[in-house]
């Protein structure tokens, strides 16, 4: 299963998803720019979307509100099977929050990049979760914090809102 995320404005992404109504899509914005996630075991929709393979899968992104969160993690080649194993271990400690709809662990296509992908009920519930001391302590370890080798650089977290389907 794969994922595909395409960058752009809030009006033309809405039009793709308003004429692909049977996919599973999860659109988002951050109040300047938006974002439409394409979660498919076939080809995508998309001209030229960022590509992952989806290495962990917990819920559904097929969602209609909520908050998302995007933490972008690069990885060394010599350190990816380390990193993809940890963070296996650390999706199993998430879903038990409250709040918590679902997560994805994405391995990039191409370049080094890895996506832990997040989507809470609320903005409260990730803020919650993202103070909990467990989590610090999990989260961490996973980033093997003690091995800065396999990490070229520090992990960046990007914050949207799921726009809501309109009911017509």
């Amino acid at each position: 299963m794969n994922v595909y995320i395409a960058f752009g404005t809030i009006e033309y992404l809405s039009k793709i998803k308003k004429n692909n109504l049977a996919e599973c899509m999860l659109f988002m914005h951050d109040g300047e720019s938006a974002v439409l996630m394409h979660e498919t075991k076939g080809t995508t929709i998309f001209k030229e979307p960022k590509k992952y393979e989806i290495i962990d899968k917990r819920g559904s992104i097929c969602s209609d509100g909520g908050f998302a969160v995007f933490t972008y993690i690069s990885v060394t080649d010599e350190g990816k099977p380390l990193f993809e194993h940890q963070f296996k271990e650390l999706s199993r400690f998430i879903e038990s929050h409250s709040g918590f709809v679902a997560l994805r662990v994405l391995r990039p296509l191409f370049k080094n990049t890895y996506i832990i992908f997040t989507l809470w009920e609320t903005e409260q519930d990730f803020n919650k979760w993202d103070q909990n001391e467990a989590f610090a302590n999990h989260f961490k370890k996973a980033l093997g914090m003690s091995d800065k080798l396999i990490f070229p650089s520090p992990p960046r977290v990007k914050k949207y809102y799921i726009v809501k389907d309109e009911k017509e």
